[in-house]
């Protein structure tokens, strides 16, 4: 079997070659986010892939150390510029591993924090699709004494209502969809939906929403039709809903790393401004290690290794004694 292109060769011998980290997809493009359980997923999705980046990550470094341990094996037995080339391929696998290792401890903090951030959030978010179908119950209509009588008092009696299959599931046990439409973002800045519950407006008139009801007769109360204005021979209750929810959202600008997301917050919803804001800020600081670790060189791309001048010089003195040159044409030939 021909010596004459050792780089070229431990790639051959080491057979197997992984695939370089790709940047990480933390948020969901084009995402459209209108109730409690479309925002859950949306978080779930942010901490479920800063998880996984941090997981293979530690992956690469691992692999990278194992593989720089096989080239060293592997040449044990070859010529000398298999040797040198060996010992430039594990020294460069050996640094990017060592580089994967620091970064991540670099910025394990953030990501953590950040991961328990969005996860804070999206429980809140499926809290709120639970209560948010929190109601007061009809009280039908009965004689103004006994609804004013010890034991009998006409009462806004609470109704919750409990998710059948958990909040955010359907009956196979799987979670929402998360719609997606429209034009794919441009880049310049970065969104979180979230969805904050407020008191629901009461009817302005007897007989709607949350509204005292008079007529003559007692019963039911159907709508407005059952109430009579002035009227409080009998007295009754008109239930319904006590929160709703509305869309609000924060925003941060890509070209300023140094931005955190804004969001502004009604004082009379909940979850408040000032809870959201600091899991806000830590799930940026989580964007931006995941950046940091994005860039990491702790993968086997070991064609970019084999390619490199400094493989290449060593190659060529190998062949050709201390004054041998890559530059030379009847080396390059040979490497």
């Amino acid at each position: 079997m021909e010596e004459s292109n050792p780089n070229k060769q431990l790639l051959l011998l080491l057979l197997v070659t992984t695939a370089a980290l790709q940047a990480t997809a933390l948020h969901i493009d084009k995402a459209q986010v209108t109730t409690p359980c479309h925002a859950a997923t949306y978080l779930r999705h942010i901490s479920t892939r800063a998880g996984a980046t941090l997981r293979d990550s530690l992956g690469c470094a691992r692999a990278a150390t194992e593989k720089a341990a096989q080239v060293k094996a592997l040449a044990a037995s070859k010529q000398a510029v298999d040797r040198a080339a060996a010992t430039i391929i594990a020294t460069d696998l050996e640094r990017q591993a060592y580089a994967a290792l620091k970064t991540v401890l670099a910025n394990l903090e953030a990501i953590t924090n950040g991961i328990a951030a969005a996860g804070r959030l999206a429980g809140g978010q499926e809290l709120l699709e639970e209560l948010k179908g929190t109601q007061i119950k009809d009280y039908n209509k009965k004689t103004a004494a006994e609804a004013v009588t010890d034991g009998q008092a006409l009462k806004a009696e609470l109704q919750i209502k409990p998710a059948q299959h958990g909040s955010c599931k359907n009956e196979d046990g799987w979670r929402t969809d998360l719609p997606k439409a429209g034009t794919a973002t441009t880049g310049t800045k970065t969104t979180i939906t979230l969805l904050t519950g407020k008191a629901a407006t009461p009817g302005a008139n007897p007989g709607e929403a949350l509204t005292l009801c008079g007529h003559g007769s007692p019963g039911a109360i159907e709508g407005r039709s059952s109430c009579a204005t002035t009227n409080t021979g009998n007295l009754g209750l008109k239930g319904g809903q006590i929160f709703t929810t509305a869309p609000e959202t924060a925003t941060r600008a890509n070209t300023d790393t140094a931005t955190n997301y804004k969001i502004t917050i009604p004082t009379d919803q909940v979850p408040s401004q000032k809870t959201v804001d600091p899991d806000l800020t830590d799930i940026k600081k989580l964007e931006d290690a995941i950046r940091s670790i994005d860039k990491i060189t702790a993968q086997l791309d070991l064609e970019q290794i084999a390619n490199s001048a400094a493989l290449k010089a060593t190659a060529a003195k190998a062949i050709g004694g201390e004054s041998a040159s890559y530059s030379d044409s009847a080396i390059q030939a040979q490497v």
